[in-house]
């Protein structure tokens, strides 16, 4: 089917159309995503409007807005690496049973920082409204060319959210935990982050291709699912 489809509707919430555009994401197959879920960032054509813009995607009349992407490759200290892509972030946290973690992030092979805290987020401009946005984090376009770095709780103060380019590699090393660490991408877990292992993450050479109205914008988007200016 991934082979073959002109265009994709997915019924679902924000979740259903992540799987989606995993499924879909070395071809550039236009997705449309119909909000069945709760809050619907990705998913944001109603109901309502469902037939109306299955017939307009058919006929060509919607528009196709590019994502980028996120690879990730974790090297664990002995055994396989292991390899993944994701369209909203890639979360590095400690367990339920693990104390505070502390991780080093280098950035072009040049030191930025140690953090001690419960974790990093690594986002897309995508992702930027979702756990980037509870922690914390900027809202950033989603045409822009960028990744967002937003630290869980950190110990200190004076670490904030960071906005690098989006042609930045980015390395993430455990320096200490008492309890292995957990990564998980576009909230699915991945793996056990142990010590001595490495994560790097880097932008993905695919796109995912959504299809919106021309008739909305993304201000309007922010309007509805964040209720601004309502008050």
């Amino acid at each position: 089917m991934t082979q073959q489809a002109d265009f994709v509707v997915v019924l679902g919430g924000d979740g259903t159309f992540l799987a989606a555009a995993r499924m879909f994401r070395e071809r550039p197959t236009p997705i449309l995503g119909v909000n069945f879920g709760a809050l619907g960032f990705l998913t944001e054509v109603t109901l309502d409007e469902m037939e109306a813009h299955i017939d307009q995607a058919l006929a060509g009349e919607l528009v196709v807005h590019e994502r980028m992407m996120l690879d990730g490759e974790f090297v664990p200290a002995d055994g396989a690496p292991v390899r993944f892509s994701v369209l909203n972030e890639i979360v590095v946290s400690k367990t339920e049973e693990a104390r505070v973690i502390e991780l080093r992030i280098i950035v072009d092979g040049h030191s930025m920082t140690s953090m001690r805290g419960d974790g990093l987020i690594v986002c897309t401009p995508t992702g930027s409204t979702a756990y980037n946005l509870s922690a914390g984090g900027p809202i950033v376009l989603p045409g822009q060319n960028t990744i967002a770095l937003t630290p869980i709780c950190a110990h200190s103060l004076s670490f904030r959210p960071v906005v690098l380019p989006g042609a930045a590699e980015i390395e993430v090393d455990l320096v200490s935990a008492k309890k292995p660490v957990l990564i998980t991408a576009d909230g699915q877990a991945v793996t056990t982050f142990g010590m001595g292992g490495r994560l790097f993450i880097r932008q993905s050479p695919h796109k995912v291709h959504k299809l919106v109205s021309a008739e909305r914008n993304y201000f309007m988007t922010l309007r509805d699912k964040l209720g601004w200016g309502r008050g």
